[in-house]
């Protein structure tokens, strides 16, 4: 795997170069980091576009038509065919930030699992020093031919030390003991697999030694040699543990049955490796560095590292996440297009209620729009937000400038607002250019009224929408009430 995930960053390391003198499209100011995927975003995006029109394919590519109007929703203002190329030239960008950076935490992963050998020159791990824990290591074997034997996790105790200890925490021990001995058997009366032996105990200070009744059946390790026994045949094994505590010693006897094992040849093999490594850990007990057998049996035995490389899943995971990246941002997008139809709404009834104050104050209403305007823009260079409705208005303002014909500046603005509230106040505005009315101030006013109206209509909507949210916090406060009463009770219950 670590050749896909070199070639990977290989590939970005070409283009980085090839691409180095593209020309940042961008309007944003970028990091170090981000330009050089800008330029190899901006040089896809050149191809993709060139193989497009070579195919006679729509330039934009599928979905772009409704990325495109959400975009000039959102960008009223004339050039937003750059704002729809940079929207996609930015996506690329972060697609291929992820793609990249899957690649460079793969080959990590890939690396730190494959490095940091335990294992030394000759078969050697190092034991841990004096007075430290136990380490527990796990290691592969295999054959001359690099052929696995399997994995063995192997418990590399440290240098003996010495610990006080109590009659009652010796007790305490043996009973644990008990418990623990019969390893993967039913019980100490039905024993076929090996015994669960520990040289220690978690919380005791003990070093514990173990001496067999009938070592051609159990040995001092717990390795159970059931295949010495036919079918049907029993045999009475007494495993007895010490436990020694600097001059202190206990012991204690446990009665085994032992039962007859069929044992396949893997099986076989993989004792016979257990019983090696056992032997060479207590050969080595008091020396800082553990030999590992290179021999079970009749075979030999070469030792590595058991690997545990998830570089692979991590180089799916992250690319899959830049893919995901790319297609969410529509969604965002879309989003986006929503609030902005929500703040439309929520500002009419606003922008309707100024209109009627400047026409009754004498205003036409072209100095009304170029009024409105201006006040918006003072406020914006005074930290105020922006509002969609009133940079709307602004572009009425500079269509008006620009020579564009009031009505058809109005009827520009209801189409690039979309709802039906602002089409409905544009045809108004129309209608009295072409025909005259001299009742459009009336007009306006019982628009207004009916525009505070829907407000009402609208917040009450939303005031339901977020107690709905808070629905689901509400049941969680439930379960965890119920759970805080009910507890206590059944245990009172219980007892």
């Amino acid at each position: 795997m670590i050749i896909l995930y070199v070639s990977c960053i290989a590939i970005f390391v070409i283009l980085f170069v090839a691409t180095r003198k593209e020309e940042v499209f961008s309007t944003e100011k970028l990091s170090a980091v981000q330009t050089p995927f800008e330029k190899l975003a901006v040089f896809i995006y050149r191809k993709l576009l060139g193989f497009r029109r070579s195919r006679k394919m729509s330039i934009l590519p599928p979905g772009g038509t409704t990325v495109s109007a959400d975009l000039r929703k959102l960008n009223p203002s004339p050039g937003y065919e750059r704002t729809v190329v940079e929207y996609y030239i930015g996506k690329i960008r972060y697609s291929l930030i992820f793609v990249f950076a899957a690649s460079v935490l793969a080959t990590l992963v890939y690396v730190s699992a494959y490095t940091g050998s335990v294992i030394k020159d000759g078969g050697i791990l190092k034991r841990p020093d004096h007075g430290e824990s136990s380490k527990e290591v796990v290691l592969e074997a295999t054959d001359g031919n690099r052929e696995s034997y399997g994995e063995y996790q192997i418990t590399v105790t440290p240098r003996q030390y010495t610990k006080e200890e109590s009659d009652n925490l010796a007790e305490k021990a043996f009973d644990e003991l008990g418990k623990t001995i019969k390893g993967t058997n039913p019980d100490l009366m039905n024993v076929s697999h090996d015994l669960n032996l520990p040289k220690s105990l978690d919380g005791f200070p003990f070093s514990i030694k173990y001496e067999s009744s009938r070592y051609g059946l159990i040995d001092s390790n717990g390795t159970v040699y059931s295949d010495e026994l036919h079918e049907g045949e029993k045999a009475e094994v007494v495993i007895t543990a010490k436990l020694a505590l600097n001059s202190r010693k206990y012991e204690r006897n446990y009665d085994l049955t032992v039962i007859p094992q069929v044992l396949s040849s893997d099986e076989k093999m993989h004792r016979s490796i257990g019983e090696a490594l056992s032997e060479a850990d207590s050969m080595t007990l008091e020396s800082n560095e553990m030999m590992l057998p290179s021999k079970a049996g009749e075979r030999s035995i070469f030792w590595r590292d058991s690997v545990n490389d998830s570089s692979l899943m991590i180089f799916v995971l992250v690319s899959i996440m830049g893919i995901v990246s790319f297609y969410a941002g529509d969604s965002d997008l879309h989003r986006r297009i929503e609030q902005r139809s929500r703040q439309l709404q929520l500002d009419y009834p606003q922008l309707i209620s100024r209109l009627v104050l400047f026409a009754g104050a004498g205003m036409s209403i072209r100095s009304s729009f170029s009024k409105i305007a201006g006040d918006y823009e003072k406020e914006k260079m005074r930290g105020g937000k922006e509002r969609y409705v009133y940079e709307e208005v602004l572009l009425v303002r500079h269509e008006l400038a620009s020579g564009i014909p009031e009505q058809d500046a109005y009827t520009h603005f209801g189409q690039r607002c979309g709802t039906l509230q602002y089409s409905k106040f544009c045809s108004l505005l129309t209608q009295n250019l072409r025909k005259g009315n001299s009742t459009l101030l009336s007009m306006l006013q019982a628009e207004a009224e009916a525009a505070f109206s829907q407000r009402k209509n609208i917040a009450r909507q939303m005031g339901e929408e977020a107690g709905t949210k808070l629905l689901f916090p509400m049941i969680l406060m439930l379960v965890v009430t119920m759970v805080i009463i009910i507890i206590p009770a059944y245990s009172s219950f219980a007892l």
